[in-house]
């Protein structure tokens, strides 16, 4: 889903150990997306507000069914907190990220995760691969 989430290639992509996210989430709580031919109908408020937005929200067109996505709730606005850094398990940079945000990136990883696997996307005709990157020590 490059193409459509992480600018034409030009982002990154988080991967995390679902399970350690889950188990160290501090706030907010995953929903499986559902993906139908209809939109979700609401009708009178017979549940909570909160009920009624995550049902419109965690719902999408069958088209989509291949993402097999989840989505993060959050009780208010804000960030949504984890406790196990190690729940990021790598981090895939995309093909159209300069230099200079990717030597950014790899600065800012440093201190917190030295050992998190780095990988830069290159693309050969129709085929996307991921080399892994290799980082200097810190100074």
């Amino acid at each position: 889903m490059w193409a459509h989430y992480a600018g034409q290639f030009n982002g990154i992509c988080v991967a995390y150990d679902f399970k350690k996210l889950l188990g160290s989430l501090e706030n907010g709580s995953f929903v499986r997306m559902n993906y139908s031919e209809q939109a979700p109908i609401l009708g009178t408020p017979v549940f909570r507000l909160d009920k009624m937005a995550r049902v419109a929200l965690s719902t999408k067109n069958h088209r989509w069914m291949t993402e097999r996505e989840w989505r993060l709730f959050a009780p208010s606005r804000g960030k949504v907190a984890y406790t196990d850094a190690s729940a990021a398990c790598a981090i895939y940079i995309g093909s159209r990220v300069s230099t200079r945000v990717r030597n950014q990136i790899l600065e800012l990883l440093k201190p917190s995760r030295p050992t998190i696997p780095i990988y830069k996307m290159s693309i050969d005709g129709y085929q996307i691969k991921f080399g892994r990157v290799l980082r200097r020590p810190s100074r």
